[in-house]
């Protein structure tokens, strides 16, 4: 891990530069002032996965890139970066905060406003469980049309949980939560390969997926 990106990063997260939502913008799960470290360190676990599979080469795009917290993180290990949100506002933000980074778009991941075969990678953590069910295979569809023949997505979701809080039941509301099996099933119906691993707290690995946090998906297109 970059611990000069760390500790950089903790420092703008205590001063309020970075604003840690946990939640999609556009659905309003805001907090005026940053939540506890742990929770950004949480977030960060799955974009230290996510770079193991990133070069020098590659064009990334991050689909939903939210408060853009992972954009710094990402950037020095890829060639281009590209983030890409449906609220204007989280968008403005990205660029504002983070524009030396990356170029951040205004759209929508079930039409991106991408061309075929764009990019090397695709990485989009907690973003399928705010599509609705039946428009989980097209937001798949859409990051396999813009990923290359050779390209490789990150596809990150919490596991569904009957104790889940009231405020995740309510952000999740219009969209879906996915077991192991559902999860993984859907992925195998879009690439050719698909490795799905576990989290819990800061740790992702194979364990046993009914006690798992979230689930971290290695998709291999071709």
């Amino acid at each position: 891990m970059d611990y000069d990106l760390m500790a950089d990063l903790e420092k703008q997260y205590k001063e309020g530069k970075v604003v840690y939502e946990g939640e999609s913008v556009t659905k309003g799960f805001r907090f005026d002032t940053p939540l506890p470290v742990e929770y950004l360190l949480f977030t960060i676990a799955r974009y230290k996965f996510a770079l193991k599979f990133l070069s020098k080469e590659h064009n990334v795009l991050e689909a939903a890139c939210g408060n853009g917290v992972g954009l710094k993180f990402i950037s020095p290990h890829c060639k281009k970066l590209t983030g890409l949100d449906l609220d204007p506002e989280a968008a403005h933000h990205c660029n504002t905060i983070w524009g030396e980074y990356a170029n951040v778009k205004v759209g929508n991941v079930l039409s991106m406003p991408f061309s075929d075969n764009e990019f090397d990678r695709v990485i989009s953590l907690d973003t399928i469980e705010h599509v609705k069910e039946h428009e989980g295979s097209l937001f798949l569809k859409e990051i396999c049309r813009v990923l290359n023949d050779d390209g490789v997505a990150v596809i990150a979701t919490p596991r569904k949980s009957e104790l889940a809080s009231y405020n995740r039941r309510l952000a999740h509301a219009e969209g879906h939560e996915y077991e192991y099996e559902e999860f993984e099933t859907l992925l195998k119906d879009h690439f050719k390969h698909v490795f799905v691993f576990s989290q819990n707290d800061e740790f992702v690995g194979t364990q046993n997926p009914k006690l798992a946090w979230h689930f971290i998906a290695l998709c291999i297109k071709g």
